[in-house]
């Protein structure tokens, strides 16, 4: 273990951090006193739970006879918690997603602006892209409205009518 090799003056100043080590102090107060007061301590590991501390600081002949005991884990003030912190992978994964929606969305916003300026698509966008993004042309709708303002108002084509086998 590479934690109880490091001396006291490095592994518990709050300067000079160890990554993955903590201080484990363990005080007690005996009958006579009125305070608590330091039995003995080492370097622990960061992630050392407090019922391992209390076990700990219980194999200590003099800290077994005190009265009260308080077993502490003074932590690091430097270092983040692994369980909370972002590897750099996935730092840069969440950055390309984030890249990715950011330059779709102004694809969309840049679509829809020349499809209602110019009435027609500035590019095809893929079939897998959803329609409420980019909005695709009813061809017919279109058709329509180009032949009624040709007509000069309210006029409106129907399609034409198939023909059947009863008319012949």
């Amino acid at each position: 273990m590479k934690c109880a090799s490091i001396p006291k003056e490095i592994c518990s100043s709050s300067s000079m951090c160890v990554p993955d080590c903590d201080w484990l102090d363990c005080s007690a107060r005996f009958d006579d006193q009125k305070s608590f007061q330091s039995v003995f301590g080492l370097c622990v590991p960061y992630n050392l739970s407090q019922i391992v501390a209390y076990l700990m600081c219980e194999t200590h002949s003099v800290y077994k006879k005190a009265q009260e005991k308080l077993p502490s884990i003074v932590r690091c003030p430097n270092r983040s918690d692994p369980a909370t912190s972002f590897s750099p992978q996935t730092i840069y994964l969440l950055i390309g997603i984030g890249i990715v929606i950011a330059l779709t969305l102004f694809a969309s916003i840049f679509y829809r602006f020349m499809m209602k300026k110019n009435k027609i698509p500035p590019f095809r966008p893929p079939d897998c892209c959803p329609s409420f993004l980019f909005p695709r042309p009813d061809y017919n709708t279109a058709f329509l409205e180009g032949e009624n303002e040709r007509a000069g108002g309210d006029f409106y084509l129907p399609p034409p009518e198939r023909p059947t086998l009863d008319r012949y």
